[in-house]
């Protein structure tokens, strides 16, 4: 699957065009979120769950934070690493998410 999702990342097929995952997805609150943001979808269930418990405040200062507490664990098969979902998202200008990863780099331990 891994190789699969390189190859079409590479040809820009499927979704991979408008994925925002890597380059940033600007998140202004709920609204830009489902209606303009193309994010792995754990990445988009977290904002969503983060931005309802911010009663509307679009500000992801915490956002990291609150991946930490959430305990979500992946192993980045590049690094052989295990690790949090936390450490592999950066938010820069109050408002933009992207991992710091490719998705086929990590696998989530679903609990």
């Amino acid at each position: 699957m891994t190789a699969a999702a390189r190859q079409a990342r590479q040809s820009d097929l499927g979704l991979w065009p408008k994925d925002q995952t890597q380059n940033g997805a600007k998140v202004e609150g709920m609204t830009a979120l489902t209606d303009t943001a193309v994010l792995l979808p754990k990445l988009f269930r977290r904002l969503a769950g983060y931005l309802q418990l911010n009663d509307g405040d679009p500000s992801l200062a915490g956002f990291r934070v609150y991946l930490a507490q959430r305990e979500d664990r992946l192993f980045i098969l590049s690094t052989g690493q295990w690790t949090g979902f936390d450490t592999v998202v950066e938010v820069t200008n109050g408002n933009t998410v992207r991992l710091t990863h490719t998705p086929e780099d990590l696998v989530f331990d679903e609990k």
